[in-house]
């Protein structure tokens, strides 16, 4: 290996103070998780950047028997930050000063992924590029010449194939010879560009004071190209004003931008070199028949929204049974703790607090592990695959004069499972705006477990056929709240210009298993262990309101507020143990059905409870409860998830009041609508 690649680069090694850091850095689609997932397999943790929406996977490698800390950046495509991904990934670079930079690079794409790899080389930390995908390259009849790669950089260059682990033995010998300081920084000006910026650069660097904490030349660079976060939030910090009167350079970011790309064109020649492909299909052709069907038009939508309908019917089959079993196994729990209690003599409250307040908390946490974890398997086949960028591809020609993005799209048809994952899902999303608009409509989508008690309530005062189309309405509606609630959204609180969607789209494969494994459950976890903290503590005290001070449910503080609103549900139609019945709604949506069970049919009326609330609602009653049930305040779970991603009181409290008005709105006209005398009578003869 060249010299220039083993000189000790001082405070590399780790401390115990300050463990040896990675950061793993790549374009979209090179690979980079893939590796990231070889390098680190379960020892991963997923979370999100502080303040920021973006998720970030550190993980553990082991090296000469000690562990260094592997940080999977966003995948960008340059470290000037016109994305959320890419300003993330610059400030960890700047600020965190990874110990060595690995950086992805697609064999198959050398040209556009070399822009990258420049900017990395200017920051003065020491880099080993992984040459991504050499096994399709070779296929293709590509060879990239490491060697010469290595010599024209500066920097160690190992060809790698994650499938079959080729090569991932030797980047691991240079991440340990990194970690005992043989891996240097490639020293300043190592690429030299056109003599006109070379100029530039040396007069910029001329003038600027010392002491900025990155490599000169790198800031230079970003002066030229009028960078804002480095030239007047970095700089000054550390100087006074050194760049008054400093020429600027015709074209500013372009000029540089043309600088990198002439320098990568001049070289290319001496790093590639095409050969005939091996004889197979070429996957390129076959990749561009599929992509005729699934992004047509007209035929691209029906095809993407069947496949991501049959992915949702799917995690639902795989997951009811295993949602029942939990269930089963928690309510069996409940029920040996309660005889463990009474044979301990506990006082009367200590029952139903293990048995509801505790238990139940854990199992309504538990309930949606499957959920979430089938749905998240479903969601990596899909990406794994290369479809799901495809998808996104085609939904954002219907979402994007609504303010919203094709990934978006994905996220909400998520939602008619469960809400959790689609407010999850959101955070692919371009930017902070888009991202928040997305969570924010994403609770008028109708979950599986309102569907639920919409089903039940519908069926108990629409008989026959009637129900569905009642469904159906239901759903219509709700879909067209979505699409009004994302207008009014876009042109209001979170207006802004349209944002262009652009989507990279990666070739087709066969979904590793050992990734879309990982991917879900990296995700379950991260969910659960959330959840864990809020849901369940929740959960006890809201069980604690339906219960103290009288032991029973109607005189409960719970029970007394909901005959304090009863004159707010009046307004609606609603008597005092519909609100009460929503209320705890807010828990499960599920747990409705729970609450009306137990305030309406208490007395075991044999009729069952579809009988008891024909008894006690009159049909604008129900008509003004199914629209309130369908639309008001997401559920506890999904209210968490959206504090969570976005770590916001304000606009997780619009989250959860805007359904709420809109509900209210909705109700109140429907009961009143149906109360006119006629079109009662209408609706009275209808359902018979």
């Amino acid at each position: 290996m060249k010299s220039c690649c083993t000189q000790a680069g001082p405070g590399i090694v780790d401390t115990p103070a300050r463990p040896f850091r990675i950061a793993l850095v790549g374009n979209p689609n090179v690979g980079k998780s893939s590796l990231f997932n070889l390098l680190t397999g379960m020892h991963q943790h997923v979370g999100n950047w502080p303040g920021k929406t973006v998720e970030r996977r550190d993980g553990l490698v082991m090296v000469d028997g000690r562990s260094a800390v592997v940080t999977d950046l966003p995948g960008v495509y340059s470290l000037t930050p016109y994305t959320l991904e890419e300003s993330v990934a610059r400030a960890f670079l700047l600020r965190e000063v990874p110990d060595l930079i690995i950086d992805a690079v697609d064999s198959t794409h050398l040209e556009r992924n070399l822009y990258l790899t420049l900017e990395l080389l200017e920051l003065g930390l020491p880099v080993v590029i992984a040459l991504t995908m050499s096994d399709v390259a070779r296929h293709a009849g590509v060879r990239v010449d490491a060697g010469a790669m290595e010599r024209l950089l500066g920097v160690p260059v190992v060809p790698i194939a994650v499938p079959t682990g080729e090569g991932i033995a030797t980047l691991l010998d240079w991440i340990a010879r990194a970690a005992r300081g043989e891996v240097a920084a490639p020293p300043p000006g190592s690429v030299r560009y056109s003599p006109e910026l070379e100029a530039a650069i040396e007069e910029v660097e001329g003038r600027m004071p010392a002491g900025e904490g990155r490599p000169r030349r790198w800031l230079a660079l970003k002066v030229l190209e009028e960078d804002p976060e480095i030239r007047e939030g970095w700089l000054p910090q550390r100087s006074g004003p050194w760049d008054e009167g400093l020429p600027a350079l015709p074209g500013g970011a372009l000029a540089v931008a043309d600088a990198r790309y002439l320098w990568i064109q001049q070289h290319l020649p001496r790093l590639l070199s095409r050969g005939r492909a091996r004889s197979a299909p070429d996957p390129s052709a076959v990749a561009d028949r599929i992509d005729r069907w699934v992004t047509h038009r007209v035929l691209g939508l029906p095809i993407t929204l069947g496949l991501l309908a049959l992915s949702i019917w799917g995690a639902f089959r795989v997951a009811t049974p295993l949602q029942e079993w939990i269930e089963a196994g928690f309510a069996w729990l409940g029920a040996e703790l309660a005889g463990a209690a009474g044979l301990l003599g506990a006082p009367a409250w200590v029952t139903p607090l293990v048995t509801n307040g505790i238990v139940g908390g854990l199992a309504t946490v538990a309930a949606f592990a499957p959920l979430v974890a089938v749905f998240f398997l479903f969601s990596g086949l899909l990406e794994d695959s290369g479809y799901l960028a495809r998808a996104a591809f085609v939904l954002d020609r219907l979402l994007g004069r609504f303010g919203l993005q094709g990934r978006a799209g994905i996220g909400l048809l998520i939602g008619y499972g469960c809400n959790v994952p689609s407010v999850m899902a959101a955070r692919t999303a371009s930017s902070q705006r888009v991202r928040l608009l997305s969570i924010l409509v994403a609770p008028l989508v109708i979950c599986s477990a309102r569907l639920v008690v919409i089903s039940f309530i519908a069926s108990a005062f629409f008989p026959g056929g009637r129900a569905a189309w009642v469904v159906v309405g239901i759903y219509g509606l709700g879909a067209a709240l979505v699409v009004l609630a994302a207008r009014i959204l876009h042109g209001s609180v979170l207006r802004g210009e349209e944002e262009p969607f652009f989507i990279e789209l990666p070739p087709y494969r066969l979904p590793r298993v050992r990734n879309v494994a990982l991917y879900a459950w990296q995700q379950s976890v991260h969910f659960l262990s959330r959840a864990l903290t809020i849901i369940a503590p929740m959960t006890l005290v809201v069980w604690a309101l339906s219960y103290f001070p009288s032991g029973s449910v109607e005189t409960s503080v719970l029970g007394r507020l909901g005959q304090w609103l009863a004159p707010a549900g009046r307004q609606l139609g609603l008597d005092w143990q519909m609100v009460v019945a929503l209320f705890t709604g807010f828990l499960a949506k599920e747990g409705t059905l729970s609450s009306l069970s137990v305030l309406y049919a208490h007395d075991g009326a044999p009729t069952g409870l579809a009988t008891a609330l024909r008894a006690a609602m009159s049909i604008p009653q129900a008509l003004s409860f199914l629209l309130f049930f369908a639309f008001y305040t997401p559920c506890l779970a999904t209210t968490t998830t959206i504090y969570q991603e976005t770590r916001s009181v304000r606009w997780t409290a619009v989250a959860m009041l805007y359904p709420l008005a809109l509900a209210a709105l909705l109700a109140g006209a429907a009961y009143r609508i149906a109360s006119i005398p006629g079109v009662r009578a209408l609706l009275a003869a209808r359902v018979g």
